[in-house]
């Protein structure tokens, strides 16, 4: 009888690692947007977006702070913004469209901030708040 609690126990203890492994996989997702050549509207620290720029490419197609650049036009990119920048400009300049992979995250994905969305940029389209590349 003890045996078969047991081997209960343990079934369930399976099913809630499934379970969670399920959930976690359901926090954490991609999503592939198409942007024009032109300057995208994001301002990044590494791969991870830190500021959404009003009224740009990136605020109307719903990109949210947090997000994490997983690829350009299907080649991974570094957790380098420096990088990721350059790699952004140069399809820019060839005036090809661009395709950015994010991972989106669940906490992510909940009502941006207004503190995480940049109104104002200086002439030369520096970023005034901070660290991080803008895009």
């Amino acid at each position: 009888m003890g045996g078969g609690i047991s081997g209960a126990s343990k079934k369930s203890a399976v099913e809630n690692d499934k379970e969670k492994e399920k959930d976690r996989k359901e926090m954490t997702t991609t999503l592939e947007l198409e942007f024009e050549p032109a300057p995208i509207g994001i301002c990044i620290r590494g791969r991870t977006v830190h500021k959404i720029f009003l009224d740009t490419q990136a605020h109307k197609k719903g990109v949210k702070p947090k997000w994490k650049i997983l690829s350009v036009n299907g080649e991974s990119v570094p957790d380098d913004s420096l990088q990721i920048k350059a790699t952004l400009k140069a399809w820019m300049r060839m005036k090809k469209r661009i395709q950015i992979i994010f991972n989106t995250q669940e906490e992510a994905a909940k009502e941006t901030n207004v503190d995480e969305i940049a109104f104002d940029l200086d002439l030369d389209g520096g970023d005034k708040d901070g660290p991080g590349e803008e895009m």
